[in-house]
């Protein structure tokens, strides 16, 4: 569970009392009313003491509009090295979901080589690592992956939501193709949404 106590951001927001506990959360608001920050706080990467987790760092999966890789590496070493960082072993199975949203083709290619869609699914294969987040902040990261491997992701996001917390922001989608609820940023407040 998370639990903002109090979250201060002079000019951005005033938050008190607000908890969020666990499964899939649309985090919204218009540009610029503070929901990368507030996500910067939530993950640990921002420190503030009015935001309580019980995270640990190395289950905390947090990935932005940009892809993860390094240029002159292919997209297969890319997503090598991303499981290193976090101790994941590349298990056989894990390789076979890969290979569903990649082709052998794409996973020989330089990133610096690969569409926008081959280079932010290297950060978003980590999804296919079962029971291992606690955290899972998708800012703006699913919109340059087309639809038959968006599905896929959201599939995994669906499994794991039990017992993780997961955040999507996302300008393109107006509904999610996941249960989901709904959280506002507004005039520097938090609020549950009814959706339809």
């Amino acid at each position: 569970m998370i639990d903002i106590k109090k979250l201060v951001i002079k000019d951005l927001f005033d938050i008190e009392n607000f908890q969020i506990h666990q499964g899939v959360y649309k985090l919204t608001g218009s540009n610029g009313s503070g929901k990368t920050t507030l996500l910067d706080h939530i993950s640990g990467f921002r420190k503030n003491n009015g935001v309580i987790t019980n995270m640990i760092s190395k289950a905390v999966l947090y990935l932005g509009e940009v892809g993860i890789g390094i240029s002159d590496l292919t997209i297969l070493e890319n997503i090598k090295l991303a499981f290193w960082s976090f101790n994941i072993q590349l298990t056989d199975k894990i390789m076979l979901e890969i290979q569903s949203v990649y082709t052998e083709e794409q996973l020989n290619t330089l990133y610096r080589k690969g569409s926008f869609g081959m280079q932010v699914m290297v950060g978003l294969s980590l999804l296919f690592c079962e029971n291992r987040w606690q955290l899972i902040i998708l800012d703006e990261t699913l919109s340059g992956v087309d639809d038959n491997n968006n599905n896929i992701f959201f599939e995994h996001l669906k499994q794991a939501s039990s017992n993780t917390t997961i955040f999507i922001v996302s300008h393109t989608r107006h509904h999610l193709p996941i249960d989901y609820q709904e959280i506002g940023i507004e005039s520097g407040k938090l609020s549950y949404v009814k959706t339809e």
